[in-house]
């Protein structure tokens, strides 16, 4: 639905009217409002027939709004911070995690604003609540900057307990990427939690270069090349010298030699016939 300014030619658009805007609506919960008692999903849909900017919406909102929108309490008051939903805590006498708390808040509808809520708010912030780093630390991400993909359900041992790399990955997340916690961890669970794209595992340097191997004798003459001893490499006018792990030259290299002495024998034969 469009509304017209009467002063410019510019066009406003405006939305249906919603009584709960960015809370949750409480659909089923039965109200009496305007001396007619209906439940809070039907008010919404009548509600609806209004634009959200006109009276009659601003009037019904500010009327059932306490009623009929469910305004969850959040673990972090401040706006700024993130939850780290898996950390683990002692509240109530119980072995919980962050995201524990915040779900036994929501069976129990406890709304932002409730005593409950500033209480848990107060008790917990400090455990649960985090800023958010400006270079977040991810397990599988490499120091070149890829990321690979995270064995999300496998199990390893972390910190003295059985978790698995998804729940490690959730607990680093409120780490700098550089600090020694993410660090220690990258590099003690890379091979179990993290699987390149393509292939097998990588190490935290990157992506390895290609392989090439040391030539054999059969592919030597055909000009072929398989897969090790890549960094031994040199190369000239196209040609290229392949080198086995010990630094000596192989067959191909050896055998361009022998041509080339051979040749020289060739030239002092005849310079010594010419002489004679």
């Amino acid at each position: 639905m469009h509304v017209y300014s009467k002063n410019t030619n510019s066009c406003c658009y405006d939305i249906p009217c919603n009584i709960c805007g960015d809370y949750e609506l409480l659909v089923s919960e039965p109200v009496a409002y305007m001396g007619v008692e209906r439940t809070c999903g039907d008010w919404s849909v009548l509600a609806e027939r209004d634009l959200s900017q006109s009276d009659v919406c601003k009037a019904t909102t500010r009327d059932l709004v306490d009623s009929c929108c469910f305004k969850e309490c959040t673990l972090c008051k401040d706006p700024g911070r993130a939850v780290n939903w898996n950390y683990p805590l002692q509240y109530d006498g119980l072995a919980l995690t962050c995201l524990d708390v915040y779900m036994n808040m929501r069976n129990e509808g406890v709304q932002d604003g409730d005593d409950v809520c500033q209480s848990i708010q107060f008790t917990l912030a400090h455990e649960c609540c985090y800023e958010i780093p400006a270079n977040q630390c991810s397990l599988c991400q490499s120091n070149n900057g890829t990321y690979l993909n995270t064995n999300w359900n496998s199990e390893v041992n972390y910190q003295g307990e059985t978790v698995t790399c998804g729940d490690v990955n959730a607990l680093l997340s409120a780490e700098e990427l550089d600090n020694l916690i993410c660090l220690s961890a990258r590099e003690d669970l890379w091979n179990e939690c993290c699987t390149p794209q393509e292939g097998g595992n990588t190490g935290m340097g990157g992506i390895l270069p290609p392989l090439i191997s040391d030539v054999s004798d059969s592919d030597t003459s055909s000009g072929q090349s398989g897969g090790s001893w890549g960094s031994d490499v040199s190369g000239f006018d196209g040609n290229v010298f392949f080198r086995r792990p010990n630094g000596a030259r192989s067959l191909q290299s050896s055998h361009t030699m022998s041509m080339i002495m051979m040749l020289l024998v060739v030239v002092g034969v005849g310079i010594d016939l010419y002489c004679l």
